[in-house]
This record gives C-alpha cells, structure tokens and sequence, in this order.
C-alpha cells in the first residue's frame, strides 16, 4: 500500500471480535483489519457488550460468557474495546440497544478522536453510528451483512424506519454480496457497493494433505466425512442437515460440527456427529481439509463466510439456494438445494461421492472465484482509498 501523508483515525464499531470466551465472533473481520493497520495505525475497534448485572451470569451460560469477554484486549497492534451498555430483553425487538451503545461508546471517542466510523451491521452498530453522527459530526460508512437487510428491517414499523435512516446517513454503504445489495436497494433507494467480507488465504489455510489432517485430528482415513460451520440453529437449516445426513446409507459417516447454538444437544445424539463447539478461526483449516464435503443448508445469507473458507480449502460446498450464498456457489461451483428440502441435501451428498471428477471440479472453480473475488488485500485496498477520500472531504 502506498503511504499517505494524512492518515485519518478510523473507528470500527461492530457486533463482534474473536476473544478466548467467543472464538469465532466476528472472526472474518481480522485479515481485512490487519492488513488495514499497515496504512492506518490508528485503527480501533469498538465491540459493545451488553452489561451484565450480579448475579446474572450465575444462571445462564449465556450471560456468564457475555460477563468474562474482556473489556480491553490487543490483537497485535489492534486495540479492542468493549464498553459494557444497558440492554433489555429481546434488544433487537424493541431497537433500543444503539441508544445505550452511544453512551457506552462516549469516552472511547473522546479517547480516540475518530475522523470517520465504519459500523457493520445496520442494526445495532450502524444505528449507533447515525447517533454519533448526530450528536458530534462525525461521518461514517456502512456495511451491511445479512440479517440487517433480510431479519430486522421487516419486523416492525419502527426498525423499518430505523433501517432506513440509517442507510440514508451513511456517507457509504456497502454490502458484503450482489443479493444483499439489491434487496436493501428495494427497501431504500440508495446506491451500494459490493465488498465481500476479505479472506487472506496464505494464512487461512494448511499445507496438509488429507491424510495428514486426518491422522493429525484422530479421524479414520477410510470414513466419508462431511463438516458443517457456524451457528447451530434451526434457520442454518441444522434439523434438516441432521435428518439428511441420518438418511445416508453409508458405511463409515462422519459429519463435523464447528460451532455453538441451542441444537448443540440435538446433534450430540447421533454418535456419528463430532462436535467441536466454538474453536479459533485459524484452527479451523486443517478441519476442513479432513473433510470431503461442506454443507452450508441455511434458509438465508447475506453471503456465507463459512462457505468461502471451506471453498479457500478447496472443498466442495452445498448450500441453500439463497442470498449471496446462491451468487457464490453459482456456474458449478457448488450444489445449491432448497432450504428445507432434506432429500435435496441427501441426492446432493450422494452425487458428489458417486462423481468425485464433478466434485473436484466445483471444489476447483470456487477456489479460482474466491482468490480472484474475496482477496483481503483487495478489501483492504478499496477502503483504504475510500477512507481517505471520505475524510479529505471533512
């Protein structure tokens, strides 16, 4: 990156950032941010987090977890911070988290004298940007990531509104697939870019060849294995990953979960079933290259991190046919199936072991498409230029 004589102190302001309690939260931010803090130094990140009242987390996991995240921690040369807010139950029904999050976020602001806010996610980070830009001035860019386009802005008259004042204040918005973009044009008539989130695949990946990840992980070398990362949810399409992977006839399955959610316990009932839980992003590689198919069967994404790493790995990938998960795994470079549609998913799994030609081949047209379209360095580069041009203008 070329250097510049002015650099502009930006602050990030997002949902989540990897620490030892929550591993892989907002995990896909990191390369993009490492390569960023080569330009701007001054970079800082801001991951609000609900505070925790004594004695709350002595009843729930959840709000036990939520209470041991660090509130300062450095990544390298990157400052996190995690100003505790006022919540209330069902934050995001009622839209009043980004009220609190301002206030929490005063003093960190007052310390790092941004010039420019990237917040992601309109709600709750892009509507705590517009309030700060109310109440100081300053400027900021948007991204948009999934559920605040295709969740939020539909449940009620006030988080429409909301949605839409957000989007209208930013100096810039972006959105992280085509699909994101063209359904938030619909709801408000404002010009977007697309900038999908960044993947650095000299880092995220492993020199391993499958047999070596196999013995190194203690996995049979002779199973079919299939993984599966991210939430375990029922709208990640989970039951139905479950009931499709029971019905194979297969002699040796082994399917991996990486991740966390309230179908935990329902998976852990099939003895086939590894669950790993929440493990570091970095780790998650040499899993990956284990395995022979990743499934990603949600019923919406803004774009499916998830399926760009597996796909960085050379893995082929089925996903549900929706969002920018359908633009990425479109012109044979994966097999996209009905969400909920469990014999979908099951003719899928057994096309791809019946035809291992057609599986390489999709694995190897998402690899090209994902190093030419998902570069970090590339993301990187674009804000770069877009951050200075936004703060020249102030």
């Amino acid at each position: 990156m070329e250097r510049v004589n002015t650099v502009p102190n930006i602050l990030w302001i997002t949902q989540g950032w990897p620490s030892d309690v929550a591993p892989s939260a907002g995990a896909f931010h990191c390369e993009t941010v490492s390569i960023l803090k080569q330009e701007f130094t001054s970079l800082t990140i801001a991951n609000p987090i609900p505070w925790v009242p004594y004695p709350l987390e002595k009843f729930s996991t959840h709000w036990k977890n939520l209470s041991a995240i660090p509130k300062y921690q450095k990544d390298g040369n990157t400052e996190i911070y995690r100003p505790r807010y006022l919540t209330t139950p069902k934050e995001n029904h009622l839209f009043l988290a980004h009220l609190f999050q301002h206030y929490s976020l005063s003093k960190i602001i007052n310390k790092v004298s941004p010039s420019l806010i990237h917040a992601h996610f309109a709600y709750s980070s892009g509507a705590t940007a517009l309030w700060i830009k109310r109440k100081r001035g300053i400027p900021y860019v948007l991204t948009l990531h999934g559920d605040d386009v295709t969740v939020y802005p539909y449940r009620n008259k006030r988080a429409y509104k909301l949605f839409k004042k957000t989007v209208l204040g930013a100096s810039k918005v972006l959105a992280v697939s085509h699909a994101l973009a063209e359904e938030a044009k619909s709801l408000v008539s404002v010009d977007i870019d697309v900038l999908p989130n960044g993947i650095d695949t000299t880092k995220f990946f492993t020199k391993k060849t499958k047999e070596e990840a196999r013995n190194s992980l203690g996995l049979p070398l002779d199973a079919d294995i299939t993984i599966y990362v991210g939430n375990l949810t029922e709208e990640k399409g989970i039951l139905d990953l479950k009931q499709s992977l029971m019905s194979l006839k297969w002699d040796k399955r082994v399917s991996i979960f990486i991740g966390d959610g309230p179908e935990l316990s329902n998976l852990q009932s099939d003895p086939r079933n590894v669950c790993l839980g929440a493990i570091p992003r970095l780790n998650i590689p040499v899993w990956l290259k284990a395995a022979d198919y990743f499934l990603l069967p949600s019923y919406h994404e803004g774009l499916g991190q998830a399926a760009v790493e597996a796909g960085a790995v050379n893995l082929p990938v089925i996903g549900g046919n929706v969002g920018g998960l359908a633009g990425l795994l479109k012109d044979q470079r994966g097999i996209l199936v009905t969400p909920g549609n469990t014999a979908e998913i099951t003719q899928a799994l057994e096309l791809l072991k019946g035809t291992p030609q057609y599986a390489r081949k999709i694995a190897n047209n998402l690899a090209s498409y994902i190093i030419k379209n998902h570069d970090a360095h590339h993301c990187a580069k674009y804000l770069e230029k877009l951050y200075i041009h936004l703060t020249a203008k102030n």
